[in-house]
């Protein structure tokens, strides 16, 4: 008897190992002697676990979190996580030799609350619809964010921002600038917005920040470190300068006459050393420079007033002294009629 019972229990070993099975309602539990692999619900697993259907991990304690592990060598130093808990809806993780630290969490809220679906990268706890962290572990040139594109075609890696209010569609793209302009000078940005009524589309592109480091405000190809295609409203505006239009004050420089500065105007239609209409109609005018011209012209014209006014005292002076021999003449007129007044008395007597 106890032969029999030592036979049996080798062959139900026999037959655990090389084949054992268990049939459920919801599929099979396959073990196989071959490669080690156990299958639920199919009986040919190809891992070490394969699974054909739902996994549920339950948990009776509301106040522990259900977690599923993935260890490295099947210690507990290093790994990842997976958590369904209290606050989180979904928590992925990695551990270290001493603690866990959260990657993506997507929110819960706090107990008794409406879920919010926050997600948080880097954060266990995000406020916001996306909390992205940097912690100090993935301190360094690591950048916090990266939106990669799949292909070079024009634009690059879009982030785009849609709003809906009042029945009326907003949209904001931020777009890695490249295509063919920059093609050879890297990636920019560049950010557009548009509006849509119901019925039309307006799109603008508001700012565009170039590889070589020029910003257009509504322009799409910017030329210079600062294009505005509007009107630009400001407290201030510095200038840098090379130069200043004192130069007209020092006792070497020498003043046009008045003569060659009407004959400039008649001939040209402009000052001397002012841009014309025309070229400014075309190509503008640098700010530090016309006010340096501006201010050169405005010194002339007051050197100007001052030798006028010279002019103008030493002509005084001369009508002064005309003035004053008038009016000695004058006097001297009078006196003579009283002498001719007494001479004529006097021969009237004597006739």
């Amino acid at each position: 008897m106890k032969n029999k019972l030592i036979i049996l229990a080798l062959l139900f070993l026999y037959g655990t190992t090389i084949n054992a099975q268990l049939y459920t309602p919801s599929g099979t539990v396959q073990g196989s002697s071959g490669n080690g692999n156990v299958g639920i619900g199919t009986s040919n697993p190809d891992a070490k676990l394969n699974v054909v259907g739902n996994i549920n991990i339950d948990n009776i304690d509301w106040a522990t979190d259900n977690e599923l592990r993935i260890r490295e060598g099947g210690s507990n130093s290093y790994g990842a996580f997976f958590k369904y808990g209290l606050n989180d809806l979904l928590a992925i993780g990695t551990r270290n030799a001493d603690l866990d630290f959260t990657a993506i969490q997507i929110s819960r809220g706090s107990l008794n609350t409406v879920f919010n679906g926050n997600v948080g990268i880097g954060t266990n706890g995000p406020t916001g619809l996306l909390d992205v962290k940097k912690t100090s572990l993935n301190a360094g040139g690591q950048a916090v964010l990266n939106l990669i594109g799949s292909t070079w075609t024009g634009d690059g890696t879009s982030l785009i921002l849609n709003q809906l209010w009042n029945d009326r569609s907003y949209k904001t793209i931020i777009d890695n600038y490249g295509g063919a302009t920059y093609a050879q000078t890297g990636s920019g940005l560049k950010i557009q917005t548009s509006f849509w009524n119901g019925s039309d589309v307006s799109t603008i592109t508001s700012l565009v920040l170039s590889p070589v480091g020029n910003l257009g405000l509504g322009v799409v190809n910017p030329s210079n470190k600062l294009d505005v295609n509007g009107t630009i409203h400001s407290k201030e505006v510095k200038v840098d300068m090379s130069g200043w239009s004192d130069f007209v004050f020092k006792k070497e420089y020498n003043l046009p006459p008045l003569e060659q500065v009407e004959k400039h105007i008649a001939e040209e239609g402009h000052l001397e050393n002012i841009p014309s209409e025309g070229e400014v109609l075309k190509n503008g005018i640098n700010l530090g420079e016309m006010n340096a011209k501006l201010l050169q012209k405005i010194e002339e014209l007051t050197l100007y007033i001052i030798e006028q006014n010279k002019k103008n005292n030493t002509q005084h002076d001369q009508i002064t002294s005309l003035q004053d021999q008038v009016d000695s003449l004058k006097k001297q007129n009078e006196t003579l009629s009283l002498i001719l007044e007494r001479l004529s008395k006097l021969e009237h007597k004597l006739n």
